[in-house]
């Protein structure tokens, strides 16, 4: 069973945004390759089991299919790219055999092509690509047909970063019970999900599902609502969809559901949060 990774569901084949302050989020995996880099403060990564605090012009690299999490502190600016793996198919096959070591660079040891690429870059989406965030979050998406010019800039980055990082051994194939769990729930959160679809789309018995969530400290419809929940705040702040679609489109199909599960975790409405309030 083919199942499509958390950004599809957000479109694009590249997408560059640069966050004024983020959000928490719970573990989760997706088909592309995800950059950060710390333009200001901090951005807390937890990696493949590896965690790491980044500081002002550190980078870190989250191959596909690798679970992770992200924490940025309240005043901090980072940017992030995600990139499809197409994009850059020689760096995608070194990552199906082997991951890093440590999957960061500190600013220090970043090679001087790397910084210029991660300069450049965003200034020449900005010509390619509409602004489709707000005035706090910048966000552009490209579709596969405008990634022509900028690709090659891609795979240099990409093939670059790798040369600095360590590689190890590692099976990409071997998917045990929690990842192909948490992975199916990552593609599918907004859609019409429960413990029973998992559990037969994955062939896993319902208590391996009460385990994996048990681990995470958190339960089953806490985390399909967390991932909910976040989709819809980032939605909010980089679109201007208006507000009942993104409800919708996030898996809720009860708008007074969602504002109770919205506030409780962000202590404001959605309304608040789309005007900065």
């Amino acid at each position: 069973m083919s199942m499509p990774g958390i950004y599809s569901c957000y479109g694009g084949t590249f997408r560059y945004v640069l966050f004024n302050g983020m959000i928490p989020y719970p573990y989760t995996m997706h088909e592309h390759f995800e950059l950060f880099r710390v333009r200001k403060g901090s951005l807390t990564v937890s990696i493949d089991d590896v965690l790491v605090t980044l500081k002002e012009g550190d980078v870190s690299l989250t191959a596909p299919f690798v679970f992770h999490k992200s924490d940025q502190s309240p005043d901090s600016i980072v940017e992030m790219m995600s990139i499809a793996p197409h994009l850059c198919s020689e760096v995608a096959q070194l990552y199906s055999k082997q991951k890093p070591k440590l999957p960061y660079i500190r600013e220090a040891n970043l090679p001087p092509l790397v910084k210029n690429l991660l300069d450049a870059i965003p200034e020449i989406i900005k010509k390619t690509a509409e602004n489709s965030g707000d005035e706090v979050h910048e966000t552009y998406t490209l579709g596969r047909e405008q990634c022509t010019d900028i690709q090659p800039y891609l795979s240099v980055l990409l093939l670059e970063l790798t040369k600095s990082i360590e590689l190890v051994p590692s099976d990409g194939h071997n998917i045990n019970s929690m990842q192909k769990v948490l992975k199916y729930c990552t593609a599918n959160f907004t859609q019409d999900i429960t413990r029973h679809t998992v559990a037969q789309n994955c062939n896993v018995s319902l208590g391996m599902i009460s385990q994996t969530f048990n681990r995470l400290g958190t339960t089953f419809r806490d985390y399909i609502n967390t991932l909910r929940i976040n989709r819809a705040y980032q939605l909010l702040v980089t679109t201007r969809k208006p507000i009942t679609e993104i409800i919708y489109e996030c898996g809720y199909s009860n708008q007074g559901t969602f504002n109770r599960n919205f506030h409780a975790q962000f202590g404001k409405s959605p309304r608040d949060i789309r005007h900065g309030k």
